[in-house]
């Protein structure tokens, strides 16, 4: 239903991201995959190489207009893994978080 919405109501087009549903499957996929990325944190193991890489590119974007005491690996972190889960392409694109205004 949704891609059938977006060829009627947007055809205009512009970058089509594809999607997975969220069936029960995707669903519980999702929240294993944070529960474990809860789980290294909470321990202090090591993050997957990537994700790290990505955090660092996002954090100074990501901390515009928050507490510096807030934890960009934490909830950028989430942010990573649940694009991962639901795109279907693959790539995870930079966080959308506006840029510093300094």
């Amino acid at each position: 239903m949704r891609l059938s919405h977006q060829e009627i109501m947007h055809p205009e087009g512009g970058k089509s991201v594809l999607y997975k549903e969220l069936d029960d499957t995707v669903w519980r996929r999702l929240k294993d995959e944070l529960k474990t990325f809860q789980d290294l944190i909470r321990r202090g193991a090591p993050l997957d190489p990537e994700l790290e890489k990505w955090v660092a590119k996002n954090t100074e974007r990501w901390q515009n207009g928050r507490a510096r005491s807030a934890n960009p690996t934490v909830e950028l972190g989430q942010w990573y893994i649940a694009w991962g889960v639901l795109n279907l392409q693959g790539n995870i694109p930079d966080h959308p978080c506006k840029f510093p205004t300094t």
